[in-house]
C-alpha cells in the first residue's frame, strides 16, 4: 500500500533527492529492526519486500541503481541470511549521503523509525526485541531530548522492570510504535 496521494506525483520529482535519502535510512533501520532479535520470519522479509516494492520507482537514480538490484538478489529465494544482511547493512551505511539534506540527529531518528517499523513487521515485540531496542537507545544516548527518543525510553525501562513484556506493555509499545 503506497502512502503517497495521487496529486503528489506531479511534485515528485523535487523532492526526490530528499526521498532516496529518507529511504536509505528508513531501510537501514528497518534492517536492524527485524534483525534485532536475531530471529528472522517470514512477515519480516515480506516487510522488506514492501520497502523494495515501495521504493521501486526509483530503481533509475543512484543510490537505487546499486540498491533496488542487491534488494531483488537477497529477496528472490524469500529468506534473508546473516551474510546478506549484514552486505545489505554495509551498502545502506555506503551508499547513505550523511548531512547532504538531513543533520546527524535526523538521520538517526529515521533509522529509529525503520527500526520501530521492523521490529512491528511480525505483529509482536518480545522480551528480546525490546531489549534490543533499548540498546540501541542506549547506544545513542545523543538523541536524548528529540522525539521520540525519551518516550520510547520512558516505556522501554517500564516494560523491562520486572523481565518479560505482559500484555498490557505488548499493546502499549505496538500502539506507540505504530503512532511513530
Amino acid at each position: 500500500m503506497s502512502i503517497h496521494h495521487p496529486d503528489h506525483q506531479l511534485y515528485k520529482h523535487f523532492t526526490k533527492p530528499l526521498r532516496v535519502d529518507r529511504a536509505v535510512h528508513t531501510l537501514t533501520g528497518l534492517l536492524n529492526g527485524i534483525s534485532i532479535d536475531d530471529q528472522l520470519n517470514a512477515a519480516e522479509v515480506a516487510e522488506v519486500l514492501n520497502w523494495c516494492n515501495e521504493y521501486r520507482e526509483l530503481v533509475t537514480s543512484p543510490p537505487f541503481t546499486e540498491l533496488i538490484p542487491k534488494m531483488d538478489k537477497v529477496l528472490a529465494d524469500g529468506v534473508i541470511d546473516s551474510e546478506e544482511l549484514e552486505d545489505l547493512l554495509w551498502l545502506c551505511k555506503n551508499l547513505s549521503a550523511e548531512g547532504e539534506f538531513f543533520n546527524e540527529i535526523t538521520h538517526q531518528i529515521q533509522i529509529l523509525q525503520g527500526i520501530l517499523h521492523g521490529v512491528m513487521a511480525d505483529g509482536d515485540v518480545s522480551l528480546k526485541e525490546a531489549e534490543g531496542l533499548q540498546n540501541w537507545l542506549d547506544d545513542h544516548g545523543h538523541l536524548k531530548g528529540s522525539y521520540p527518543y525519551d518516550e520510547l525510553e520512558s516505556l522501554l525501562m517500564s516494560a523491562l522492570a520486572d523481565g518479560e513484556i505482559d500484555d498490557n506493555e505488548q499493546a502499549e509499545l505496538s500502539r506507540f510504535f505504530e503512532d511513530f
